[in-house]
């Protein structure tokens, strides 16, 4: 046999049904329901669930509705009124972002649009290198990041760049954002797509290109490498040649721009 009890305590009616409790409600639609304009009816419509709390059997959470599906579900049919952190952190276009592994979070400033300057005076080593820095890098924090990335190409001769190419002797050339251990360099695993930077070098000059895609999944901040990969040549290109400073920042050309991507 099912039982309810009404109890009135200071203008608020209490009322148990079946293990069911509500609060100025006589339908309690959860474990614990609270009606706060005590306007609830026996079918609820969404006006009457805008002022409700309540919290369903299986430990879900809803806070203006009565069907939540998450373990905090709060619903509001006016923008900018369901939620409000107010830490001494807050403030106008800052992001809601987590500060350790367990989830902690605070308002922080969005992350900007980032251009990735030069770093030294360009790489001049062999053009065949592998995994070598070509003096660009950038500081990425937790996220997801799109790095475009444009790199002119050109190669030393003798003493002075490269003018004896043609239209049949050349390399494609690749490059790759990196990670750095202390020693040596490697493709970056936080690399979701697009981390073979190429184009192809003909006649005197060239231009790799690429969108790269890093997501440092850290909760930390990590410096990634652009980085050499060796080329393939065809029609006899003499290997042994150098970069002319390539990353260098003589060429006004070579632009890396890194724009958030979540």
């Amino acid at each position: 046999m099912n039982y309810k009890w009404f109890i009135l305590i200071s203008g608020f009616t209490f009322v148990s049904l079946s293990g069911q409790v509500g609060i100025n409600t006589q339908f309690p639609q959860g474990t614990f329901h609270v009606d706060g304009n005590s306007d609830n009816a026996a079918n609820q419509t969404t006006s009457m669930q805008n002022n409700d709390f309540l919290i369903k059997s299986d430990g879900k959470v809803g806070m203006g509705t009565d069907d939540p599906t998450a373990k905090l579900h709060i619903k509001s049919e006016n923008i900018g009124n369901a939620f409000r952190l107010a830490d001494g952190t807050e403030g106008d276009g800052k992001l809601l972002s987590t500060i350790n592994l367990n989830g902690d979070v605070i308002w922080k400033n969005r992350t900007l649009t980032k251009t990735v300057l030069e770093d030294g005076n360009g790489f001049s080593g062999p053009v065949n290198t592998n995994l070598a820095y070509v003096s660009r890098k950038v500081t990425l924090e937790p996220g997801k990041w799109i790095i475009k990335t444009n790199l002119v190409l050109s190669v030393k001769g003798t003493s002075s760049e490269y003018t004896d190419g043609s239209v049949n002797k050349g390399f494609y050339a690749r490059f790759c954002w990196a990670d750095y251990n202390g020693t040596s360099y490697s493709s970056s695993t936080d690399a979701l797509s697009g981390n073979i930077i190429s184009g192809l070098f003909v006649l005197r000059y060239g231009v790799a290109t690429g969108l790269t895609i890093i997501n440092n999944s850290s909760a930390i901040s990590k410096t990634y490498y652009l980085t050499t990969l060796v080329p393939t040549f065809w029609g006899g290109f003499d290997q042994t040649l150098s970069w002319y400073n390539i990353g260098a920042g003589l060429w006004n050309e070579t632009s890396i721009i890194v724009l958030p991507a979540n």
